[in-house]
């Protein structure tokens, strides 16, 4: 399927379901192994709705995070830093994650390190 008829689609959902029900539909979407530009763009709308439940958004990051490409972790801790700002399972998921990493030689990651620290103090 072309993408721009993927997120048309996606819109007529939008304007058919509730938000709790668009929420399930792109979960139930992600499970059937969408092609890799569907799959970011029902990422991007999983953050867009993540409102509807926050702990399982920071559950599906955490279980594509380990197995990731270096910029697709720094793609996906970036949604758990937007997580975390108001939501302790995704605060604790991103700390797991950075404490597994030598970041020493990347600013990137100590970086984020220093921003989730800092969340914890606010």
């Amino acid at each position: 399927m072309k993408i721009k008829e993927f997120e048309q689609q996606l819109e007529l959902l939008r304007s058919s379901q509730s938000p709790g029900e668009l929420f399930e539909t792109i979960f139930d979407l992600l499970g059937k192994e969408p092609s890799w530009e569907e799959k970011e763009v029902l990422e991007m709308w999983l953050m867009t709705y993540s409102f509807e439940d926050t702990d399982r958004v920071a559950q599906y990051w955490k279980s594509q995070l380990y197995n990731a490409s270096t910029i697709r972790q720094k793609t996906i801790t970036t949604f758990l830093t937007v997580l975390a700002k108001r939501n302790l399972t995704a605060r604790n998921l991103l700390k797991e994650f950075l404490e597994t990493l030598n970041l020493e030689n990347d600013p990137t990651w100590e970086n984020l390190r220093m921003r989730v620290d800092e969340l914890d103090n606010q």
